[in-house]
């Protein structure tokens, strides 16, 4: 016979519970996410779970419908290229062992018009990581647009402005910047000269001494390729050529010269196409090639603009973080040169020949400059 032995309340040690804590602890990841308005929320997933999985649950948290504007970086300190978190791969491969990871929130495709945000939502985001931007050197700024963005940025408390058409023009301003929506990446031509390659909506970019050596246009661009540390750039033949340049670039290692590749992928496939290419097209294939079965799955330009016609919320009721900091920051000489060393050349990036791009009816500057200030 089985004797029945009744468990003591007392002096017990629950072994399952902490066995099936321990295995969460190894199969959960903590993500610390820095959103835009300098605030970090922390979001627990699976290691297992892909990077989907995460980013819906920022977007969720943000309230935010459109979506595919934005990403998240990774805050790797060991890496001097953009990494992105890719959405269709598994977090345990994208983040470094230990817990919790650091990431930010941003945005990754920079529209040419402010008008194709349909939310005012969407537009103070797109503010608010501008507004950062400039004040952390990655977008150099003349002192006399910095003003003016500064008075945008702090004038609607003076004046009949309401936040969201401050908002609009300050987007409006902004997107005249040489480097609006350029992401760079550090490389070395084929001297070894130190140059940086700049991914843009309308192509790719070369800087050299910080000045703007050329530039090449999706619509002159054949094909793009990397192989280990070597990026390349096959061109059209032009009239008078007998037959199609490649062009080389050296890379810092194969994880820059990828994360290249797929940021050209990216831009080309969201600002020039009205879809993406499904995989199994051999055109697709033809034009982004070597190595790589990426391929960038989400709304297009085109589709995104369309789906926040239909989804957004145009009366949307959300709070605004303040600006009058800024305001300050932007106009102070000291402030200035610190923004200016913290650039990635210590001194602003220059392009040569770029067409003029002032935004339509943009009003008197001195009136914006001289408001701003006088609120100081």
């Amino acid at each position: 016979m089985s004797a029945r032995f009744r468990l003591p309340s007392a002096k017990s040690y629950n072994v399952r519970a902490s066995e099936l804590e321990r295995e969460r602890s190894h199969t959960q990841a903590v993500c610390n996410v820095l959103l835009l308005d300098n605030t970090v929320h922390a979001f627990k997933v699976n290691k297992s779970d892909h990077g989907q999985v995460l980013l819906e649950l920022v977007f969720k948290h943000l309230e935010l419908t459109e979506r595919d504007y934005f990403g998240l970086h990774l805050n790797d300190d060991t890496s001097d290229t953009p990494r992105w978190l890719d959405p269709n791969k598994p977090i345990r491969k994208q983040l470094k062992r230990g817990s919790p990871h650091n990431l930010s929130f941003r945005v990754k495709f920079f529209v040419s018009e402010p008008s194709k945000l349909q939310e005012e939502y969407t537009r103070y985001q797109y503010f608010l990581q501008i507004k950062q931007d400039i004040l952390t050197g990655r977008l150099p700024c003349p002192h006399n647009t910095a003003a003016l963005l500064a008075s945008y940025a702090y004038v609607y408390l003076l004046s009949g402005l309401t936040p969201a058409q401050a908002e609009f023009q300050y987007l409006n301003t902004a997107r005249t910047l040489d480097l609006y929506g350029v992401e760079l990446h550090w490389a070395r031509d084929q001297s070894q000269t130190e140059i940086l390659l700049g991914v843009q909506s309308v192509g790719i970019l070369v800087f050299k001494n910080r000045v703007r050596i050329n530039y090449f246009a999706w619509l002159k661009i054949v094909k793009i390729s990397f192989k280990c540390k070597q990026f390349f750039i096959q061109l059209r033949k032009e009239t008078s050529e007998s037959r199609e340049t490649l062009l080389g670039f050296h890379m810092g290692n194969y994880r820059a010269c990828k994360n290249l590749w797929k940021s050209c992928v990216e831009h080309h496939t969201f600002f020039r196409l009205e879809r993406p290419l499904p995989p199994q097209k051999n055109f697709f294939s033809h034009y982004f090639t070597l190595g790589s079965k990426f391929r960038y799955c989400g709304r297009t330009e085109v589709q995104s603009v369309q789906y926040g016609k239909e989804k957004g919320i145009k009366d949307r009721v959300f709070a605004r973080s303040p600006s009058k900091p800024l305001c300050r920051k932007l106009v102070s000489g000291t402030d200035w040169d610190s923004v200016s060393r913290n650039s990635l050349s210590d001194e602003r990036l220059e392009t040569q020949s770029l067409p003029n791009r002032s935004p339509p009816g943009t009003p008197n500057q001195n009136v914006f400059v001289i408001n701003c200030l006088k609120s100081l």
